[in-house]
């Protein structure tokens, strides 16, 4: 009979390693299986139970358990907090069920961003698991946005800024309990304290709900120090527009900010860059390709189209050379 076991050093190399046999004999395997099955029957939580009675039944009416065990049940536990180096282990879904993958790290920055429908990222598709020995971590060169943000503090006519991660303040806690993670961060040399509410929409049994492109960030700053101050938050996120579809020097990026009721939303995305040219009267225009867009018809061939003035899409014929 032989057991499988691992060794942390196989020579195996990145993709990880594969069970190493070790052979073990028979009598060897009864002692050290007899030794913890009488391990697991001094905690047992039901019985005892006699020949005759319901024990001979698939699952006994009366399975007579363990009152304090029951009780043990029901006591509220005590929440698992992160800190420290295991921090940068820390990466629980925040984007949407089957919206991609967007990870929130230990500190409370968003990472991996695997949202534009790439392929799957190296040793994801390894059965053999190789990121259970070297986990991704958010300092990995993966993620194609980087998301943060910074804190300033003027009080006392000083003013400070430092980032809202491990790197701004000393004291970082992460306490997560999906589909919420809390992130928590001071520091001794300033008295501002921050914490961090994030998740995706999640509601049981509602799949459109649950399947929300939406990450919700909810900051809250408390000043702890006897001195009034003024704390501005301020954010910074990559515009990631046509990342892995655009063409060099085909487009640009756009960042604005449009003002609704109750709310500014920042909007990015990507247009085509305009292109100057000549009319035949001679002034110089802006060439429609600046709001063409690509498309092809049902039978598959290609169409251009362009936006008219109220938004709406509208076909724009193809020219044909003349030959001759």
């Amino acid at each position: 009979m032989t057991e499988p076991t691992r060794s942390d050093d196989c020579g195996c190399g990145p993709a990880g390693c594969a069970p190493q046999f070790v052979s073990i004999d028979r009598r060897s395997f009864l002692r050290v299986s007899g030794a913890a099955a009488a391990a697991l029957a001094g905690r047992s939580f039901a019985g005892p139970f006699e020949p005759g009675q319901d024990a001979d039944a698939l699952v006994p009416k009366d399975k007579r358990l363990d009152p304090g065990w029951v009780r043990s049940l029901f006591e509220r536990g005590e929440p698992t907090l992160v800190r420290g180096d295991a921090l940068a282990h820390v990466g629980m879904p925040v984007g949407g069920i089957g919206c991609g993958q967007l990870y929130l790290g230990g500190d409370g920055r968003l990472w991996l961003f695997d949202l534009f429908n790439q392929p799957a990222l190296p040793g994801f598709s390894d059965s053999a698991g190789p990121h259970y020995a070297k986990p991704l971590k958010p300092s990995d060169p993966l993620s194609p946005i980087r998301q943060g943000f910074v804190l300033r503090v003027d009080s006392g006519g000083k003013a400070s800024t430092r980032a809202v991660t491990r790197d701004g303040f000393s004291n970082v806690t992460f306490r997560g309990e999906y589909p919420i993670g809390r992130v928590t961060l001071d520091d001794p040399a300033i008295p501002i304290d921050v914490a961090l509410t994030a998740y995706s929409p999640f509601v049981p049994l509602d799949v459109d709900r649950s399947s929300l492109p939406t990450t919700i960030l909810e900051y809250t700053l408390t000043n702890t120090g006897p001195i009034p101050a003024v704390m501005t938050l301020a954010g910074y996120l990559t515009n990631g527009a046509s990342r892995f579809t655009g063409v060099a020097g085909e487009g640009m990026h756009r960042n604005r900010v449009v003002r609704r009721d109750g709310f500014h939303e920042l909007v990015l995305d990507a247009t085509r860059a305009a292109r100057e040219g000549r009319s035949s009267r001679g002034h110089r225009r802006r060439s429609l390709r600046a709001r063409e867009v690509g498309a092809v018809d049902d039978d598959g061939h290609r169409v251009r189209r362009r936006a008219d003035r109220e938004g709406r899409d509208a076909e724009v014929p193809r020219r044909r050379r003349r030959r001759g």
